[in-house]
């Protein structure tokens, strides 16, 4: 072959990869902003669950229960931009404190024991969104699966 056309051949397979290069990078960025985007969404999903379902479910629940034994923490932890709550703790009685927080779209509740002689209370148990109450993600935020978290919390006691 003509050296000439080597390297044609060369400048126009090396012009093919970087074109190809440059198509998976923006496919890849494209794929990122949308990742980003869904978990923004899903972030502002459980805030929005958390202030519209979860905290006016557990006032309820704070008015009804007798001697105050049913203790809310509203804003557990607030997110620094918007000052929206990310976690809402309960406790019920002198049980431990479970919290409800809201991360990345991603719905975590645990209880932290009280605090003992022992030192400071860790984290006790996380709850699975594979086991009851079932709660994976902001959307699962019903009072109905409130009310099953409120029912082991009170069971565990």
């Amino acid at each position: 072959m003509d050296p000439d056309e080597l390297a044609k051949l060369y400048e126009r397979r090396k012009a093919e990869r970087a074109a190809s290069t440059a198509k998976v990078l923006a496919l890849l960025e494209a794929n990122q902003q949308a990742v980003q985007a869904e978990r923004e969404q899903q972030a502002q999903w459980g805030q929005t669950a958390l202030r519209d379902v979860v905290i006016p479910y557990f006032r309820e629940l704070e008015a009804t229960f007798p001697n105050a034994e049913f203790k809310l923490d509203p804003a557990a932890t607030l997110d620094a931009e918007s000052h929206l709550p990310v976690a809402v703790a309960f406790q019920i009685g002198d049980g431990p404190k479970h919290v409800i927080e809201v991360v990345e779209g991603h719905v975590r509740i645990y209880f932290v024991p009280r605090d003992d002689k022992d030192g400071p209370a860790i984290l006790e148990f996380v709850y699975s969104g594979d086991a009851e109450p079932f709660i994976a993600g902001p959307l699962d935020l019903t009072r109905e699966k409130l009310g099953k978290l409120i029912e082991i919390a009170i069971e565990q006691r």
